[in-house]
């Protein structure tokens, strides 16, 4: 534990108990996302994107973690306002244990979910970075905190799509 933590020991941003960045009771009551389609919203297997819903040849599956009520949402903003991105770090970290990604993680290619706001792209690319993937082209998984715009996401996955992708999967915590 570095020693920094020991001054100024981490605070769940819900309930403030000290020592966790959000603490297991406060994570246990924010509602788990269902797995759905990125596109409709609606719920799919596996979060495979409808095919009718499919705007590319290549698979995409969408894993979402939670379904964040404002009370929530509120606190995540106050951390990402003042720079503090280790909560998002810890939430995505949980995503992709219980989602069992690491394999699938170790062999792609990470990239960030562009976004129009400075803010929301800097914390795109801390977890982007947080994941280390070894860019190798088994698959390629882009990473956010949510996902705020179709297009947005179209025109990523086109300037993307250039390689030779199998498929593309997107996590997001929110």
């Amino acid at each position: 534990m570095p020693l920094l933590d020991y001054i100024f020991p981490p605070q769940c941003a819900i309930c403030s108990r000290v020592g966790y960045e959000i603490c297991d009771y406060c994570l246990l009551h924010i509602p788990k996302a269902l797995p759905s389609c990125c596109v409709c919203k609606r719920i799919s297997t596996y979060g495979v994107t409808h095919k009718e819903c499919s705007f590319i040849d290549t698979p995409l599956l969408s894993i979402k973690g939670w379904n964040m009520d404002d009370r929530y949402l509120r606190e995540l903003e106050k951390k990402k306002g003042l720079n503090i991105y280790s909560i998002y770090r810890y939430l995505l970290f949980k995503i992709v244990k219980c989602s069992k990604l690491e394999e699938k993680i170790s062999k792609s290619v990470i990239y960030p979910m562009y976004s129009e706001s400075k803010d929301i792209f800097n914390l795109n690319k801390y977890l982007a970075v947080s994941l280390n993937g070894q860019r190798k082209k088994d698959g390629t998984i882009l990473v956010g905190e949510s996902l705020i715009s179709l297009d947005i996401l179209k025109e990523q996955i086109e300037s993307i799509k250039k390689d030779s992708i199998k498929e593309i999967l997107l996590i997001t915590l929110y």
